[in-house]
């Protein structure tokens, strides 16, 4: 019982210093997590003092400890104490906030300038804050942004943000993508990715915003990038991110930034000089919620403290050394695990290889058993006489109650095996980087594999990043993180990397970031570059307005393709016009090609590129697209061979990377740059644009759905082979509106469930149960 008597010795000593919240932290950890004296009542009760002395009533919750049942009510001070500082911690919309959380929303509430920049480590609760803040200033508020970097994080705030605004009769309007219809003049709340933000504000000049958040605010340093992503579309995301940040700051008067574990104490000139600009208020929280264990793993012993370890049997690799860990934590029931390794190809081959690990799963769940048909059915093609789902490893991984999560998967398939890890129908997750992008975990283990992030060391940032997913607040009092390599604990232990915004710095900025900042706040170097291009893009005359629509492209760079597209004569760019007017004539003419050789000849893209672009884009256009893709890539690569896990796992990783990267992301941006500039061309020459449908086409290979139903569909997290097989069966079901599925629900589930399988139809009703 000797945890018990520090316990009582932590409490009475007390002061509300890190120091002594920490001690009684780890203390009130400890003994919630081991159960330590949990037949004695007295442990309960010194538990929940504990909890009320910090502030910190998640533990209560989660040791399930309350007022006067557990406690007692001999006592009517002490009931009527606790009483008053649960109403005081009590947030306006009903809900239980721990102390830094209360900090944090009476500091905005109480300046004049309400603008805050808060670093707090992974699930301290930004959502709760967030909505308070929109709930306190809901008169002040018609127009409220939420900005969050992944499509992923989108759906998850979406359904959140659908549920708070119901049951609090809050009356906005959810807008989510830039093909939804709005009235500026009513209660709007913008759910997006930065650059679908871009995109609205180009369309909506009169748009003004009274607030806006920015999640993972470190996404304006490249530096700290972390998406599992290749170079040039990670600098234009680091570039979007600074653009929108610096352009809203400017327009809003209220917003919120946040982010993980930066240290505000150590930051960057620019960054410094934001803040000062724009009297932005720091807020720093250091302090961890969840107590976690460091263990050093890459020795022959593993120390869970001084005198308790376990000796590895076989130490001679570091896979052979993750193979025990796997089988002590299972065998010890040590909780969910999550196992890091830095690139898809990596994490991949991990996991193939640690498919045997675990006991076999002899109770699949029915809606994990539905999910592994689904993957069977719908992403198998055939090759020999040999169907590739047989050899796909995420499916042998699930059957075994394990799951694989990384950023080319479809985001569905990354949101349902995220859903069963956190439903404890996985035991471990074998993940990449994308397990940072914000995503909520229940995973109480970390295992560091690797030391890189793709092609780059590990930093301290992305390590602290990583660590916090060890242990969920509401969910575990104890994370464990697990260390196969020495360097990646050396590297905790060094100073933080510094967080800058570089436009105010006086770093050499890109070509877009310079066109997109104003010359006052430029630092000399940059703002004699803004002079100099400003002078040479004057005697093209062409309207600031042409330029905006395309923020994120060099102004230079649109005025080559404006004077490319202005030498074709006029019978040409009708005809171009007329192969625009429909994703139908679009296709059928192959005006993918001519569109991408556009940007080749200004230099935008090589010709590699445009021939692999296009016949990726247009083999995905047609009929079963991406069954066509896998075949494409299983006929290329497999030649002669017999398929294997090695290498079927290779073609599906390429397949919906090149269906993210490609398809989803280069494709779209270059059909955008195209329409806004064969507009401006066309309108100069008097040639009539009413026909173009780019809007739609751009939509067709951005979502990769022609309807609005299918729209509707992929942007709450269902399939789109599913929905594309919906098109193509039920064309005239598709094409209703929305509120005309919703409406008329019962009878159109007749109709479609012949087309779905049951995970498919099962997802479909809940995305109808969550909107209806």
């Amino acid at each position: 019982m000797e945890p018990i008597r520090k316990l009582i010795r932590a409490i009475n000593l007390y002061d509300e210093s890190t120091e002594k919240f920490e001690e009684l932290r780890d203390l009130v950890c400890e003994i919630s997590d081991k159960k330590i004296g949990f037949s004695d009542p007295l442990t309960k009760e010194l538990l929940f003092m504990a909890s009320q002395k910090m502030r910190t009533f998640g533990y209560n919750v989660l040791n399930n400890i309350s007022l006067p049942e557990d406690v007692g009510d001999n006592n009517i001070s002490f009931v009527y104490k606790n009483e008053v500082i649960n109403q005081f911690y009590s947030s306006r919309t009903g809900v239980q906030l721990d102390k830094f959380q209360k900090e944090i929303i009476d500091t905005f509430t109480n300046l004049v300038v309400k603008r805050i920049l808060v670093s707090a480590p992974t699930s301290f609760g930004k959502t709760f804050i967030l909505k308070e803040m929109i709930f306190q200033n809901i008169d002040q508020y018609q127009n409220v942004l939420l900005i969050f970097p992944t499509l992923s994080l989108l759906e998850e705030n979406i359904t959140s943000f659908r549920t708070f605004i119901k049951q609090h009769g809050l009356n906005y309007n959810i807008v989510s993508n830039t093909h939804m219809e709005f009235e500026i003049n009513q209660r709007n709340l913008f759910i997006l990715t930065p650059e679908r933000v871009l995109k609205i504000l180009n369309e909506n000049p009169d748009l003004n915003f009274n607030f806006f958040f920015l999640d993972e605010i470190y996404k304006i340093d490249n530096f700290f990038e972390t998406s599992e992503i290749d170079e040039q579309y990670e600098s234009e995301r680091d570039r979007v991110f600074r653009i929108i940040l610096y352009l809203l700051s400017k327009t809003v008067q209220d917003f919120y930034l946040a982010g993980p574990y930066i240290n505000l104490e150590n930051i960057g000139e620019g960054l410094t000089h934001f803040i000062n600009k724009n009297a932005v208020k720091t807020i720093q929280i250091k302090t961890e919620l969840v107590s976690k264990e460091h263990i050093p793993a890459w020795t022959k012993r593993i120390y869970f403290n001084k005198d308790n370890y376990i000796e590895y049997e076989k130490s001679n690799s570091k896979y052979q050394k993750l193979r025990e860990l796997l089988k002590l934590i299972e065998k010890r029931n040590m909780g969910p695990t999550i196992v890091y390794a830095g690139t898809k190809p990596k994490v991949t081959e991990i996991a193939r290889e640690s498919v045997d690990t675990l006991n076999k799963n002899e109770n699949i769940t029915p809606e994990l058993q539905m999910f592994i048909n689904h993957l069977e059915r719908r992403y198998s093609v055939s090759y020999k006489k040999l169907s590739t789902h047989l050899y796909w490893t995420i499916i042998t991984l699930l059957k075994r109650g394990m799951g694989i999560h990384h950023g080319s998967f479809p985001k569905y398939i990354q949101s349902a095996v995220l859903e069963f890890f956190n439903n404890g129908e996985l035991k471990v997750l074998f993940t990449t980087t994308s397990i940072t992008e914000g995503v909520n975990t229940n995973a109480k283990n970390i295992i560091f594999y690797g030391k890189k992030k793709g092609i780059k060391d590990l930093r301290t940032f992305d390590i602290k990043n990583i660590n916090g997913r060890a242990g969920r607040y509401y969910h575990h009092f104890l994370g464990r993180i697990f260390y196969l390599e020495k360097s990646v604990y050396d590297k905790l232990q060094q100073e933080d990397e510094k967080l800058d915004f570089i436009t105010f710095s006086d770093k050499k900025l890109s070509d877009v970031d310079i066109d997109n900042t104003d010359k006052e706040d430029l630092t000399d170097i940059n703002r004699k570059e803004k002079e100099k291009r400003e002078e040479y893009l004057r005697q093209f005359n062409i309207d600031d307005s042409v330029f905006v629509r395309n923020r994120l492209v060099d102004k230079v760079k649109q005025v080559k393709l404006i004077q490319y597209l202005a030498n074709k004569d006029v019978n040409e760019l009708e005809s171009t016009v007329n192969e625009c007017s429909s994703i139908r004539s679009f296709l059928k003419h192959g005006t993918i090609y001519s569109v991408l050789g556009s940007f080749e000849k200004i230099g935008m893209i090589n010709e590699y590129d445009v021939s692999k672009y296009g016949v990726i884009a247009s083999t995905y256009s047609k009929e079963n697209g991406m069954f066509n893709l896998l075949q494409y890539q299983l006929n290329k690569q497999a030649e002669d061979e017999t398929l294997n896990n090695e290498l079927v796992d290779k073609i599906y990783i390429q397949v919906f990377s090149n269906i993210r990267n490609i398809i989803e992301f280069r494709v779209p941006k270059f059909l955008s740059i195209y329409a806004s500039l064969l507009e401006y061309v066309c309108n100069q020459k008097n040639i009539d644009t009413e026909s173009l449908a780019f809007e739609s086409i751009i939509r067709f290979f951005e979502l990769g759905v022609k309807t609005s139903i299918g729209m509707f569909l992929v942007e709450n997290g269902f399939p789109v082979t599913s929905i594309r097989i919906l098109e193509k069966n039920i064309p005239r079901v598709m094409e209703y509106e929305v509120n005309t599925l919703l409406s008329n629900w019962d009878d159109i589930k007749l109709i479609i469930r012949n087309e779905l399988d049951e995970y498919e139809l099962r997802l479909f009703s809940r995305i109808i149960s969550n909107v209806g």
